[in-house]
């Protein structure tokens, strides 16, 4: 949800080796996605972002979603920028022993490792974004509490969805029931996050695209 019009058009203007990861990525995207992803990679920002957005930081800035903010189009262009950051590292003499990703960032490794081609891997991505962009609409919230204790006041429909630490806590859900537990948790003296995605990722409303998604795979 941190990923904006812009994001990395400094290092693509400066890096070769970063810019070169990005152009190839775009290419090979184009057939299955019809657009051209660095438009959005080198956008001019139409806002700045000089320290942090209070009013988002409160869930108080709106929750219409921009062009960028559609599943089919920034799960890839995230791959692209994590790839070609991965690139870039390893051109500047950054030799991993090791990679590890989360969500997106799990494809990124598996491929900069070689279990998938960049070619096939960008495929999966940009057809698993594609299949989930027709799932129906969901929403995500970061809570600032244990996941068990998260887990025991959800309501129905709304699940887990990631447990980024101690006490952050990432539910998952219809866009309802996930309001009616950020004002549950409020009532408690809890803050929670909405996230910035049209979908409910890493929950049970995904689950329609996993026969689809598996065959591909």
């Amino acid at each position: 949800g941190d990923h904006y019009p812009g994001m990395a058009a400094c290092l693509y203007r400066n890096e070769a080796a970063f810019r070169a990861e990005i152009d190839q990525c775009a290419e090979l995207l184009l057939p299955h996605l019809g657009e051209d992803l660095r438009d959005y990679l080198l956008a001019e920002r139409t806002e700045p972002r000089n320290g942090p957005d209070m009013a988002d930081l409160l869930g108080r800035a709106g929750t219409e979603l921009a062009p960028i903010d559609r599943t089919n189009v920034a799960q890839p262009l995230v791959f692209m920028v994590e790839y070609a950051l991965g690139h870039l590292l390893m051109a500047s003499g950054v030799q991993p022993v090791a990679l590890a990703g989360y969500s997106i960032g799990e494809f990124v490794a598996a491929c900069l490792v070689g279990v998938f081609s960049k070619q096939d891997a960008l495929e999966l991505v940009a057809r698993r974004a594609l299949a989930v962009e027709l799932m129906p609409a969901g929403a995500m919230s970061a809570v600032l509490l244990d996941a068990d204790t998260v887990e025991s006041r959800l309501p129905a429909g709304v699940a887990v969805a990631a447990v980024d630490g101690p006490l952050l806590t990432v539910i998952a859900g219809p866009a309802e029931a996930v309001a009616a537990a950020e004002a549950a948790f409020a009532d408690e003296g809890v803050a929670a996050r909405r996230l910035r995605t049209g979908h409910a990722y890493h929950s049970p409303m995904m689950a329609p695209v996993a026969a689809s998604l598996a065959e591909l795979v």
